[in-house]
This record gives C-alpha cells, sequence and structure tokens, in this order.
C-alpha cells in the first residue's frame, strides 16, 4: 500500500494592521506566530505595504505568501478565534495553478527598495524562503515591475479623471476622505471649497443640487425629504 501523499497549498493572505507602527517586524512575528500555531514557519515570502497601486498612502497591511500542508479552513478558523474583536481585517486565498513560482513569492516584495531589502529581511526570522529562491534579485524584479505598473497606473488615472464631471471628482475625494459630513449645510459647504479650491467658478444652484445629491447618497436625508428640501 502507497502512502497518502499530502495536498500543498499555495495561500495568500493580507492582514491589515489597526495603527500604523514604527516597526512592524513584532507585529507582523506575532500575526504570523498567529497563523502558524507556533509551529514550524511556512516556507513562503512577506512584506509590508504602506500604499495603493498608485502610489497613495493607505493602511498598513501585510502580505504572506506561502505554502503549507493544512487546509485552509483550519487556518481561517484560526485566525477569527485569535481576532474576535475585529471584521474584515484580513483575506486569505488558494492560488490553484501556481504557473511562475517566484512571481508567486516575490509579489510580497514589490514596495520593497532593493537598497532597503536587508533591513526589511528582520521579517523573516518566523518565516522560511523558499529554496533555491534569490531573495534580492526577485525584490529588484518585483519592485521594478510595481514601480511601472505604478508609473502606467497614474497616467491612466489622470486620463480618467480629466473626463469626469466635477460631481463624480468630488465623490470620489469624500471616498477617499471620508470628511465628517452630517448635515446638508456641511454638503453645501464642502462643494463649495472645492470650486474654490480649484478655481471653478461657482454657480450656486449647481452647488446646491451636487451637496443634496450627497446627502442623499450618504443617508443625511431620505428620497422623501430630497424632494422637499432645496
Amino acid at each position: 500500500m502507497t502512502d497518502k501523499v499530502q495536498k500543498t497549498y499555495h495561500l495568500k493572505f493580507r492582514f491589515d494592521y489597526n495603527e500604523v507602527l514604527d516597526n512592524y517586524v513584532n507585529a507582523t512575528h506575532q500575526v504570523i506566530f498567529i497563523l502558524t500555531a507556533g509551529a514550524v514557519p511556512y516556507t513562503g515570502t512577506v512584506g509590508i505595504e504602506t500604499m495603493n497601486a498608485l502610489g497613495a498612502i493607505i493602511k498598513p497591511h501585510l502580505h504572506y505568501h506561502f505554502e503549507t500542508v493544512e487546509k485552509p479552513d483550519t487556518i481561517r478558523a484560526r485566525i477569527k478565534r485569535a481576532y474576535t474583536d475585529r471584521k474584515r481585517f484580513y483575506t486569505l486565498k488558494e492560488e490553484n495553478d501556481v504557473i511562475d513560482r517566484d512571481r508567486f513569492y516575490r509579489y510580497c516584495h514589490k514596495q520593497i527598495e532593493p537598497i532597503n531589502l536587508d533591513d526589511h529581511l528582520e521579517l523573516y526570522r518566523r518565516v522560511k524562503l523558499p529554496d533555491n529562491y534569490d531573495v534580492h534579485l526577485q525584490n529588484q524584479l518585483a519592485y521594478e515591475e510595481w514601480t511601472k505598473s505604478k508609473d502606467i497606473m497614474t497616467i491612466k488615472n489622470k486620463e480618467n479623471l480629466s473626463r469626469l464631471t466635477v460631481y463624480e471628482k468630488i465623490l470620489i475625494l469624500i471616498k477617499d476622505e471620508n470628511p465628517e459630513l452630517s448635515t446638508v449645510s456641511q454638503c453645501k459647504l464642502y462643494v463649495l471649497d472645492y470650486y474654490t479650491r480649484h478655481n471653478i467658478p461657482p454657480q450656486k444652484q449647481k452647488i446646491i443640487d451636487m451637496a443634496m445629491g450627497i446627502s442623499l447618497s450618504r443617508g443625511i436625508i431620505t428620497q422623501a425629504q430630497y424632494l422637499l428640501l432645496d
């Protein structure tokens, strides 16, 4: 009788930190310790990201790509038990077909400037790098790919923004900035401020219409109130 071969899972883990930290090493080690139940570290790569695809600063988060014989559901249950007070703070996805092993692993390096990689490698005290994996070469490739993609995305984003209406641009800004808007008056002042800052000649009725639309979309007023207010 032949022994049953255990399936190896290639998993992509993302974890959002609660706050901006001065040093992510200990916090990251704690997350990975929980993920692995304190066992021998999974083979994989890890990286901290603080920017989105356009290079804008976003909430810091961890990327950890690894392989394991543990079932993904077992790991998910472990994470949920450890963080009962948090919701929507992580993702754990299986990569079913890893065609290019190095590309799968180097994704985690993409926001690390090659000159800073050696300092970053302190994170790997709880991670085992894949065999025959040239971390310096892969980091350089990942960073180059990311910066080229960022530049292309930035150009496309500027082109797309140039086609948007003022109202669409304001809605995007509100989504990004999440300002305190709880009254119709605050919405009106927010729109007027946008007009002023961008040297757009203010048109009172347009500003009122936009502010009402924002108030309606954010639940500040109901549809019935919208029909009554001006």
